[in-house]
Order: structure tokens, then C-alpha cells, then sequence
């Protein structure tokens, strides 16, 4: 997992806290164990910081940081050619832009060339 995202709550005593080291404590070996076994690990891990407080938004919180990560590998592997990424992804190359956009990646990412 990247040692860049975090999972942050908005609740004034929490402070960021990086995927590697929810990992620490997470259980399943990374090597081991499927994507969605990690993903659940990592939620029980951060759900345990929150130390009973409910947060407010968790799916706006989670989703932007599972799906960046994912949009970044496809624009990767397509090498930036939105395009292509789009048709990996499985979704429609307006639709791919748009969400480039919403996750602060239509910047860094270049554009379609023509």
C-alpha cells in the first residue's frame, strides 16, 4: 500500500495516520491475502482509532482514497492516455475525466492527446 494516503476523521484530536502504519496492526499478510481482505482490515484498523466516535461522512471520507489510487494506476499503465485508461477502468472516458477532476488528478495527469 502507498505510504502517501491517509486516513483522516473529522474530529478535532485526530491526526492523519498513514495506510503503512494501520498495516502494523492490521493482521493479514499483505502477501498473503486479497485486496478485499486488506481494504477490510485497513477499515477495522481506522474505525478502531476513532475510539467510539462516529464520524460523519465516512463514505465521501474512504471512497476518494480507494478510488485515487486506482485512477492513477490506469492512467499509469495507459500512459496517460485517458482513453485507454477509461477503457481499462470500464467506464466512459467523459466519465474518467470528470473524476479525474474530482480527485485533484487532471493536473498532474496530463491530457488526451489528440
Amino acid at each position: 500500500m502507498g505510504q502517501g494516503l491517509t486516513f483522516s476523521a473529522r474530529l478535532p484530536s485526530m491526526r492523519p495516520v498513514p495506510l503503512y502504519e494501520l498495516l502494523l496492526d492490521a493482521g493479514p499478510d499483505p502477501n498473503e491475502a486479497s485486496l478485499e481482505t486488506l481494504v477490510m482490515a485497513e477499515l477495522k484498523a481506522y474505525v478502531r482509532l476513532l475510539q467510539g466516535h462516529a464520524p460523519s461522512d465516512l463514505y465521501g471520507l474512504i471512497m476518494p482514497q480507494l478510488e485515487r489510487p486506482l485512477v492513477q494506476i490506469a492512467m499509469e499503465m495507459a500512459e496517460g492516455r485517458q482513453l485507454h485508461a477509461a477503457a481499462m477502468l470500464g467506464i466512459h472516458r467523459n466519465t474518467l475525466r470528470v473524476r479525474l477532476k474530482a480527485l485533484g488528478l487532471d493536473e498532474r495527469l496530463g491530457r488526451e492527446s489528440p
